[in-house]
């Protein structure tokens, strides 16, 4: 009787243990997919910038795509980054149909776009209006001041939607990643200004004095990165979000802050 006791559990195991040694052959991603954000007026790259805020208990990512793959009983969204250029990649994906929804990047929403991703690579743009536009702008610095100079004017994406003013911010950062909620001179006064009017020429200063408002950022001879932000406030921007210009990188020539040499910054794809 022992003896069969104990071969009944020797028995089992080796009946479950030979699954353990199936092999899982579900196919993995089979699809990649890239594109731009493109100003459906100038037919430039929209651009963004990647952050994240506290919502209560919770935290919300803005920047990103939600995307969808329909015709499953349970559809979940997806969230696909978007480059502070606007554009994506994903490159683990699988073919199928998509929708897609704007409400978290700074262009005005979009109902009922879709869009359908075969095996391999795809290339699937899309065609948007933002809130603004940063046009004409011109970045110098004035090395008796010791001030940067942002010179530029706010279009409206789209006159016809009801706003209620229009905020504009001149941020720095000594990192390529700047922007409205990365920016290191959030103090400085002459670097902003509210309710401006679309279609005036706006000017603001950024202290660059390594003795001023902006000390933390300023205290080093260093590459700074500079952004133009202006965020059109109303019903139709829920989520209160910024549009901007390229981004400028100052970098100190012969290591003197007092020297800058202003470019656009050029990203590495």
């Amino acid at each position: 009787m022992k003896k069969l006791l104990y071969l009944i559990p020797c028995l089992m195991f080796a009946l479950t243990s030979c699954e353990m040694f199936e092999f899982d052959n579900f196919e993995g991603h089979d699809a990649k997919v890239y594109g731009t954000f493109i100003d459906s007026k100038t037919q430039e790259p929209v651009q963004m910038e990647l952050y994240t805020q506290a919502s209560g208990y919770s935290s919300v990512t803005y920047g990103v795509m939600r995307v969808t793959e329909t015709g499953w009983d349970s559809e979940a969204i997806q969230t696909w980054n978007v480059k502070y250029t606007g554009k994506y990649r994903n490159n683990l994906v699988w073919a199928g149909d998509y929708k897609m929804d704007f409400s978290y990047l700074n262009v005005h929403n979009q109902t009922g776009v879709t869009f359908k991703l075969e095996k391999g690579e795809n290339k699937v743009d899309f065609q948007v209006t933002p809130y603004a536009r940063i046009i004409d702008e011109v970045i110098t610095y004035d090395a008796a001041a010791k001030k940067f100079k942002a010179t530029f004017k706010v279009e409206l994406g789209d006159a016809t939607k009801a706003n209620t003013g229009v905020d504009v911010v001149f941020a720095a950062n000594t990192n390529n990643f700047v922007g409205a909620f990365f920016n290191y001179c959030n103090g400085d006064a002459g670097a902003k200004k509210s309710n401006v009017t679309p279609g005036e020429t706006i000017t603001l200063y950024l202290d660059a004095n390594p003795a001023g408002v902006n000390f933390n950022e300023f205290k080093h001879p260093r590459p700074h990165y500079l952004r133009i932000c202006a965020l059109v406030k109303g019903s139709e921007n829920p989520y209160n979000l910024y549009n901007f210009s390229e981004i400028y990188v100052a970098t100190p020539a012969d290591g003197v802050a007092d020297n800058f040499s202003i470019a656009k910054y050029e990203w590495e794809e």
